[in-house]
């Protein structure tokens, strides 16, 4: 039935009008060749069909700046290659059709908690964010961390250390109170009205969008459609400097979390209905995971970033910036997740993107 409806929805959004590649501006040409790192590299048939993609995913979502951001073309060119680049051979996806709206902050955002020290001294901490996806609600990056103010140097790879998540039904983390989790209600945020066709830049009004919430549960090869009902967060403690240009892995990252949810459930498992190749996903993915954990655990170091430990979920947003990023090392060190991958992706980046 899920698989009749998003047909049904599909073809209700294809009726719709598409732009035209001729009306692709030379100036985010521009943008692409000189801020996405992967652009270059792509076979000619795709990079086209990217393009086609862009045009679409920047007409179609709403953007918003908070704190005072003014939303550029340049921003949503990028946001938008990265987002696509998920769903360029998987047509299946859509283009991510419950992810109506695109948040952009200035930096890391979240909640100010106060955690109590083992003396039972009290020490105001702020939980940072890097990014936070919403079922059938809005996806939010930090632009800091897709494009910091130093150019042209290579930031460091994301561990472990500086991002950590929690599901809602976990509650605040250990020696912490009065810890929210509805940071962007009570902040008093500039956001930003799309324009169609993203022509100029968005221009700053007062007040946030307000933001639905969702929650995420384990691997399972359980299709039934569940409740989500809190905001799938990626925090980050402390603040790290990044120092590239355009680093995609926070925006692979989230839109991996709106890939996952597309069933109903953030349980690491994107929709494969009744896909024979489902008994092979939850396999490999669930022992791939078991590993991760075990080398977490033990402090060793591995070439998937440990911050996906935290649960399937975070599992499958790493591996896939992995996938991503650094496929011919992922393909070396583990060849059956690379293929599963493959296999979800449509795609082989390995014979396109170099390590």
């Amino acid at each position: 039935m899920l698989r009749w409806l998003r047909q049904l929805l599909s073809s209700a959004s294809a009726a719709r009008p598409r732009p035209e590649i001729t009306a692709f501006p030379e100036s985010w040409r521009r943008t692409l060749s000189c801020e996405v790192a992967f652009y270059e590299r792509l076979p000619s048939r795709q990079r086209e069909r990217l393009l086609v993609l862009i045009v679409r995913f920047v007409d179609e979502k709403q953007w918003w700046g908070a704190e005072n951001l003014v939303v550029t073309d340049e921003m949503k060119v990028i946001v938008a290659a990265y987002a696509c680049l998920l769903v360029l051979e998987n047509q299946d996806f859509g283009l991510y059709p419950r992810t109506k709206e695109v948040i952009l902050y200035p930096r890391e955002f979240g909640a100010r908690v106060t955690a109590i020290a083992p003396d039972g001294t009290a020490h105001d901490v702020e939980d940072l964010l890097l990014g936070e996806t919403h079922y059938r609600g809005p996806v939010l990056l930090a632009w800091d961390s897709i494009k910091p103010p130093l150019r042209n140097a290579k930031p460091p790879k994301r561990r472990n250390a500086e991002i950590r998540t929690r599901s809602a039904s976990e509650g605040p983390p250990a020696g912490t109170r009065s810890a929210s989790k509805e940071p962007l209600e009570s902040r008093t945020s500039a956001t930003s009205t799309p324009i169609p066709g993203g022509s100029e830049p968005t221009a700053p009004m007062q007040q946030p969008p307000p933001l639905p919430s969702s929650a995420h549960s384990a691997f399972s090869a359980d299709t039934s459609l569940q409740s989500l009902d809190a905001p799938h967060p990626d925090l980050q403690t402390p603040a790290v400097e990044r120092l590239s240009p355009a680093s995609g892995d926070v925006i692979l990252h989230e839109f991996a979390h709106a890939l996952d949810s597309l069933d109903g459930l953030w349980d690491g498992t994107p929709p494969l209905g009744c896909d024979p190749r489902l008994a092979d996903w939850v396999r490999v993915f669930t022992e791939e995971y078991e590993t991760l954990v075990r080398a977490a655990e033990r402090g060793r170091r591995t070439f998937l970033d440990p911050y996906g430990a935290e649960d399937p979920t975070e599992f499958f947003a790493v591996a896939t910036e992995a996938f991503f990023l650094e496929p011919n090392r992922m393909k070396r060190h583990h060849a059956s997740l690379y293929q599963q991958l493959a296999a979800l992706y449509r795609q082989d980046p390995a014979q396109w993107m170099d390590a």
